[in-house]
């Protein structure tokens, strides 16, 4: 589920940029110190743990910002393939059919290519994060991200979260793959979509059933660019 200080600090950007008239009182250090100030502020009262996990698909496309006020922070990036999230994301709205759902501002009509369409634009649920990702995935901050797959989280579990621990220099410990359980009741309820962000109780891979159309399945099955970008200057992809 997405942190609400990723929103903020997308928004205080704004703030402290020319579409405020008074941008004139505001340098680049002036805004390093307001913006970092955000963040320590809104973990104040976590202020004696070593480190912060923050949830938001909104931080990819933040990556030279985040560089720039916190040089050792690292981005993991969990991935799937699209056409998977697409096919996902329609059981959802099926299982949910007298709910109209935020992801489609709420509109009852449509069908299964216009929520497609949806969720893949630029600024849906889906296209907003895969182009941001993206971006940053050929950018110039590599080497603060991680990208995990889907298939290796859930396949090969263990060995997955000991690179993971390597790469943010932690001191890896055990944990109870078979009870992970989370859920977001009241969030999920309040967006009109019940089950968004319910996770099951232990960690195992799922193969796909696939119920949109074989056409959406083929026109988004070249979209894992992460699958065939292994080289030098790229990030990490587990």
């Amino acid at each position: 589920m997405s942190s609400p200080v990723a929103v903020l600090f997308e928004r205080l950007q704004g703030l402290l940029s020319a579409k405020n008239e008074f941008h004139v009182f505001f340098d680049d250090r002036t805004r390093a110190a307001i913006l970092a100030g955000l963040l320590r502020n809104y973990y104040t009262h976590i202020s004696d743990r070593p480190v912060v996990f923050d949830t938001s698909r909104m931080w990819s496309a933040k990556v030279p910002a985040i560089a720039t006020l916190f040089p050792e922070s690292k981005i993991i990036c969990c991935v799937r393939d699209v056409p998977e999230i697409i096919n996902s994301v329609e059981n959802l709205v099926l299982k949910n059919a007298l709910q109209p759902s935020s992801m489609f501002n709420f509109d009852p009509g449509g069908n299964v290519y216009i929520r497609t369409d949806l969720l893949m634009s630029a600024n849906g649920m889906i296209g907003a994060a895969y182009n941001a990702l993206k971006g940053a995935f050929y950018g110039p901050h590599v080497e603060q991200m991680l990208l995990i797959t889907y298939e290796s989280l859930t396949k090969n579990t263990e060995q997955t979260l000991a690179r993971l621990y390597a790469f943010l220099g932690e001191t890896p410990f055990d944990h109870d793959l078979s009870d992970v359980a989370y859920e977001a009741t009241d969030f999920d309820a309040a967006i009109g979509t019940p089950g968004l962000h319910t996770v099951r109780a232990a960690v195992s891979y799922r193969p796909p059933e696939f119920i949109i159309p074989p056409d959406l399945v083929q026109k988004h099955a070249g979209s894992s660019f992460w699958r065939d970008a292994a080289a030098p200057g790229r990030p990490v992809v587990i």
